[in-house]
This record gives C-alpha cells, sequence and structure tokens, in this order.
C-alpha cells in the first residue's frame, strides 16, 4: 500500500503533461513548500494528508543544503525531503538530530 501525495508544479500545462504521461512513472524531485519548520514532541516520522491539500510531516532535521543556489531544511521521515523557507527568517529551526515538524504543500520541480 503507498500514499497518495498530491502536488503543485512549477511550469505550464503543457510542460507537466509532456514530462509525465499517465499510467507511467517518470523522476522528479519533489518538495515542500512551508511556512516554518518547528521544533516536536513527537517522535515517529510521519506524512499526514490535512485539508486543502497541506500535508504536515515529522521527521530528524538534518541541517540544510544547497540545491540549484536555493537554500533548502532537510528533513529525514520515510524519505529525505527538502523544504523551502518562504515566509520564515532565515534562523535555524533546530539541531541537527532534533524532531521536526512542517505544514505546507509538496510541490515538483519539472525537469
Amino acid at each position: 500500500m503507498g500514499i497518495e501525495i498530491i502536488c503543485d508544479y512549477q511550469g505550464s500545462d503543457q510542460h507537466v503533461y509532456e514530462c509525465f504521461s499517465a499510467g507511467e512513472e517518470a523522476e522528479a524531485d519533489i518538495f515542500l513548500w512551508l511556512d516554518k519548520v518547528d521544533k516536536t514532541q513527537s517522535r515517529s516520522p510521519s506524512i499526514t494528508a490535512l485539508p486543502d491539500n497541506e500535508y504536515e510531516i515529522v521527521g530528524l532535521y538534518k541541517g540544510t543544503c544547497q540545491h540549484e543556489n536555493s537554500l533548502y531544511y532537510l528533513v529525514d521521515l520515510l524519505i529525505e525531503l527538502l523544504t523551502t523557507n518562504e515566509f520564515n527568517d532565515d534562523s535555524r529551526p533546530a539541531e541537527t538530530g532534533e524532531w521536526v515538524r512542517a505544514v505546507g504543500f509538496f510541490y515538483i520541480e519539472l525537469p
């Protein structure tokens, strides 16, 4: 059994249809576009669907990383996930190895 994740994308509708054909596998980078990363008392990695296509993720904070000239937070839940910092300041949300919670929208960067 898998998990269905609804994603936004950056690009035109035509580009999406060119990159992803129904019924076929394709690789793409998936990110969580979020408001803020906060420490949590939870100690179980999870992805939870919320209303309006938002998701809550809980996982271990692994620090920051650069991806295509942008800074991202790296959260290790069931997979390592890059999260944006669109509306927060640039302060570190946690120490490496601490459990964090983030809420936001998944999006795909098209090739």
